[in-house]
């Protein structure tokens, strides 16, 4: 964990010692009372924190000065629901890159039962982003959208004409610099031929990341680091 990230209700009182954050703080980083440490609030502020440690070992934080997050990465990504185990790797991944947006999508060929996983029940695939944006050490969280009918997609995209089916035999990956920028991965099987047919419609061009089958989080992964990239060249020091 290279920041500490508290959702804003954890803010109003201390960090139990069984928390894997307070136990990375105790055991990896052998966190003192008195010593500062980066940290931040989901979807908040960010900066620099003093931790004090109670007899019990829980955490307090008070944020001493406010650092500004890295600036977020406008991509959307419309990814074919995959088996949980690999959407949870997927969410700390692309949290890590900055992404904006990630819309988890039914299509014809995958398992319904993917998206009825506890993992977008509850608030486990929240704590998946969490991880991830302690690695990125930063405070946003992407935002996530599970759309359980395909043919909706339309109503839930950005307005750009940056928009990207990733096919082996399309042309190569944009290296244009797009203010923002939709990149649609498929499920473990593809889409269709009728999916594919529909992003036609939405005005979506084939593009490759080159002439291998990959696999669903490898492609997700590799469009968003090359967006970041040509997005971000010239923008950061390296």
């Amino acid at each position: 964990m290279n920041l500490i990230l508290l959702r804003k209700e954890e803010t109003e009182r201390p960090l139990p010692p069984y928390d894997p954050r307070a136990v990375h703080l105790h055991h990896v980083m052998r966190i003192q009372d008195g010593q500062t440490i980066l940290m931040g609030v989901v979807n908040q502020a960010m900066g620099r924190a003093q931790v004090s440690i109670r007899a019990d070992k829980s955490l307090d934080f008070q944020l001493l000065e406010v650092l500004s997050p890295p600036p977020p990465l406008p991509l959307t990504l419309i990814i074919g629901t995959p088996r949980p185990p690999t959407a949870r790797r997927l969410l700390r991944d692309l949290a890590s890159l900055g992404v904006s947006r990630i819309i988890w999508t039914a299509s014809e060929l995958n398992e319904k039962s993917y998206l009825a996983s506890n993992l977008w029940k509850g608030a486990e695939w929240e704590w998946e982003l969490m991880l991830g944006a302690m690695q990125g050490k930063t405070s946003r969280l992407p935002e996530i959208v599970c759309n359980e009918r395909f043919h909706r997609l339309p109503d839930l995209l950005p307005d750009t004409e940056a928009r990207y089916l990733l096919d082996t035999e399309g042309s190569p990956f944009p290296h244009e610099k797009a203010p923002a920028m939709v990149a649609a991965i498929g499920p473990e099987r593809g889409w269709t031929l009728n999916e594919r047919k529909a992003f036609d419609r939405w005005g979506f061009r084939s593009v490759s990341l080159g002439p291998y089958t990959l696999r669903t989080e490898t492609a997700a992964t590799g469009a968003a680091v090359l967006y970041s990239r040509n997005f971000f060249s010239g923008d950061l020091n390296p």
